[in-house]
């Protein structure tokens, strides 16, 4: 019992059409607007006080300029992004060149210095002693080098 249903809305909306014609409702409406701002800014200097009303006014400017440009700012980050997709869409080649190819060197005959067994260079860390293979001598070790998550790294 109390709401206004859509029925009502429609009969309303048919009155105000009669009353005031179609020309005039965008004017109606227009001034009904203006009229509920106007009862809002009244409504703000009872409640918050001709004191604090201007500090408020501002920070809601200050919060809608913030709001604006980070807005703009997104915009723009998205025009540029699209802008940047263009140009590599354009100066893509529609197939890739084919690679230059590959002709092998030729391959000298083996001398005999080269058949024989290779001597280790010493080039080896000074920071540990190696061997001939450059292993570490001193380190003893059986069975198979453990895995990174048996030794606790």
């Amino acid at each position: 019992m109390g709401g206004l249903g859509m029925r009502e809305l429609v009969v309303i909306l048919l009155v105000v059409l009669v009353v005031f014609g179609a020309k005039k409702l965008r004017t109606v409406g227009s001034d009904l607007g203006a009229a509920v701002r106007g009862f809002k800014k009244a409504m703000s200097v009872i409640v918050l006080g001709p004191e604090k009303l201007p500090r408020v006014v501002s920070e809601i400017g200050r919060w809608v300029g913030r709001a604006r440009a980070m807005a703009r700012q997104f915009r723009e980050q998205l025009e540029e992004e699209v802008q940047l997709e263009q140009a590599r869409k354009t100066q893509a080649p529609a197939t890739p060149a084919p690679p230059p190819p590959v002709t092998p060197a030729p391959v000298p005959p083996l001398s005999a210095a080269a058949t024989e067994t290779p001597v280790a260079p010493d080039t080896f860390s000074h920071a540990h002693p190696t061997d001939a293979t450059g292993a570490d001598p001193s380190a003893v070790r059986t069975g198979p080098t453990p895995r990174a998550d048996e030794r606790g790294t």
